[in-house]
């Protein structure tokens, strides 16, 4: 029995051996697998990471060529002739559009009633560019398309408006602005001489629709020449200086029709940070084509600023000595006269303004020199739509004469405008 038993065991433990070696070499094959796929699957990565450093090493050189390209096209441009900035690089567009929709004027000429139609349309439109070209230089031109029906009231014509009207188109301005060491600045081409100030820098258009009869052929200087501008700032007061070197013919401003050339001087000093100033000018030139007839021409004004009152008030002189008379012989001519102008804003939206003008304009005859004398109150009101857009209303009431008794003129013209800038 005992001899049995362990036959019995024995025979049992060969076949759990057996079995047990058998598992094991199973395992053994599995494992090999897994191994042999794993080892695919580092070679795909492996390629692919070499295949990534590739790339970049590529696009690092093709990085580092950049520089050198842009430095050629560079080197092309400026070959080429091309600026280095941009046609539109530091240029800006910008104007005026004015137009009125009701315009009317009523009175006697020489005792005889009269009075225009009733009308509306467009008056003027101002385009302005402006050329950065370096920090210290740049363009400006400024045209003005206008339309005219021959409706504003003077001696001579009746108060009337034309069928039809005319339209124009000028270059209003164009001149090269310089800025030099010391704060000296350069205006150099044809521009509006700094004589008058309300006209030279336009602060009337902000104000009336109409320049009131008379003053404006007192206050307006269209020429070409060389402006120079500097202000001196001192502890208490500042004082802008123009010294002007122009053309002087009055009769273009585009040419000259002479040698001697007029020197216009014009200083505005300032107290109590600008609520004070005090305006002057004085020009010396000669106007005729023989270099012979002296051309005069003086300002003096006064502008004082408190709360939200503003009061301008100036006194204008121009002299041409010799002007030919329609019969024969010459006469010195004159224009002169004052203007004084109050301004009062109720509030940022409106503001008011009263202007009275006395103005005495020489008037050529055959054998003397006439004179036309106007004298017109001016009554504005302004709203501002918006700080660019303002609706203008105004009323002139007027009268004028003419020395030797041939002309009387008396009216009433009443505007309704809009301006607008942009």
């Amino acid at each position: 029995m005992t001899y049995r038993i362990r036959i019995l065991a024995a025979v049992l433990f060969c076949i759990f051996v057996f079995f047990n070696r058998q598992a094991s070499a199973d395992d053994i094959v599995d494992l090999k697998a897994q191994i042999s796929a794993m080892e695919g699957t580092i070679a795909v990565l492996k390629a692919k990471v070499e295949a990534l450093e590739a790339s970049q090493s590529a696009q690092s050189q093709e990085v580092k060529k950049v520089p050198q390209l842009q430095k050629e096209v560079q080197d092309l441009r400026e070959e080429s002739g091309e600026s280095k900035r941009g046609l539109f690089d530091g240029l800006s567009v910008g104007g005026h559009l004015k137009l009125y929709m009701f315009d009317r004027a009523e009175g006697e000429r020489n005792g005889v009633e009269q009075h225009n139609k009733l009308s509306a349309g467009l008056h003027h439109l101002y385009l302005y560019f402006r050329k950065e070209i370096e920090e210290w230089l740049a363009l400006d031109v400024r045209t003005d398309t206008r339309v005219t029906a021959s409706a504003t009231p003077a001696l001579g014509t009746n108060i009337s408006r034309s069928t039809s009207s005319s339209v124009s188109t000028t270059i209003h301005q164009a001149f090269m602005t310089v800025r030099l060491p010391q704060q000296v600045e350069a205006k150099v081409g044809l521009f509006n001489p700094m004589f008058d100030e309300e006209y030279a820098e336009e602060v009337w258009w902000d104000q009336l629709y109409h320049m009131p009869a008379g003053i404006g052929l007192l206050q307006s200087w269209h020429d070409s020449g060389i402006e120079f501008y500097r202000n001196f700032d001192f502890s208490k007061w500042s004082l802008p200086l123009y010294i002007t070197y122009l053309n002087g013919n009055t009769a273009d401003k585009l040419v000259d029709n002479n040698e001697g050339k007029t020197i216009l001087l014009h200083a505005e000093p300032e107290f109590f940070s600008s609520r004070l100033r005090l305006l002057g000018s004085l020009a010396y030139g000669k106007w005729d084509d023989d270099d012979k007839n002296d051309l005069w021409r003086w300002a003096a004004g006064l502008n004082f600023k408190y709360k939200k009152f503003d009061i301008l008030g100036q006194y204008l002189y121009s002299r041409w000595d010799d002007l030919s008379l329609t019969g024969a012989g010459t006469e010195d001519g004159t224009r002169q006269g004052f203007y004084i102008k109050g301004l009062y804003r109720f509030n940022p939206k409106w503001r008011g303004i009263v202007q009275y003008s006395l103005v005495q304009l020489y008037n050529t005859g055959t054998s003397f020199m006439r004179t036309d004398k106007y004298n017109t109150w001016t009554f504005g009101l302004n709203y501002f739509i918006t700080d660019s857009s303002v609706i203008i209303g105004q009323v002139d009431v007027g009268d004028a004469r003419r020395s030797d008794g041939s002309e009387d003129l008396e009216y009433i013209r009443s505007t309704l405008g809009w301006r607008v800038t942009f």
